[in-house]
């Protein structure tokens, strides 16, 4: 799946967000949904670590949503405004929610 990274304004400071879709997301939640919760919390602690690790930064929200989700141009990369507007707008239709 998709991965953006954005970039979002809050108060006045800004949050890196990051919204990844998730492919396996059937495979995940086929057993039961407490499986699913405890394997999506350990994939956002994993990939959370992981960045802050590799670039040292803090992740200020980890969002995963099925694959599709993350806004593109006709061409496929990635509308990162588009994210932010839908982010903001608590539009992503989020996983672990």
């Amino acid at each position: 799946g998709r991965v953006a990274a954005i970039s979002v304004p809050v108060n006045s400071t800004e949050n890196l967000v990051t919204v990844i879709e998730l492919k396996k997301v059937a495979d995940a939640t086929s057993d039961s949904d407490g499986d699913a919760m405890r394997w999506l919390t350990e994939v956002k602690s994993d990939v959370t670590s992981a960045i802050s690790n590799a670039h040292g930064v803090n992740v200020g929200d980890l969002v995963l949503v099925p694959p599709g989700s993350i806004p593109t141009t006709t061409s496929g990369k990635i509308r990162r405004a588009a994210c932010v507007e839908q982010y903001r707008q608590d539009q992503f239709t989020r996983l672990d929610a």
